[in-house]
């Protein structure tokens, strides 16, 4: 087994590409803003909850093209959250058993 990452993120080898080249890309880009204006991992999670609802309920419209591309934005932009989550958790030092769930 090798060891996890220094950041303590998942090994790169099992990671998605597109997670490898958008979604963590634009957290890690997000992330210094979040920081600086003290927005704490639980509210990124609790906002990408309400995208990933609202991104259901866009799909949920599928037969119309404009809810499935709001859907589709929703669905990407709650993945960032996802992993904007975390990410400032270890930075700030607040990360959980519970949160790395």
């Amino acid at each position: 087994m090798t060891p996890p990452p220094p950041d303590q993120s998942r090994d790169r080898r099992i990671e998605d590409p597109t997670n490898l080249w958008v979604i963590h890309p634009a957290g890690r880009m997000l992330l210094p803003w979040f920081i600086a204006r003290g927005i704490s991992a639980n509210a990124v999670s609790v906002g990408g909850l309400t995208l990933g609802v609202l991104a259901a309920l866009a799909f949920g419209r599928w037969e119309h093209w404009p809810f499935v591309v709001a859907g589709s934005v929703l669905s990407v932009t709650w993945l960032i959250a996802d992993g904007l989550d975390g990410m400032i958790a270890r930075a700030t030092g607040t990360a959980s058993p519970l949160g790395r769930a």
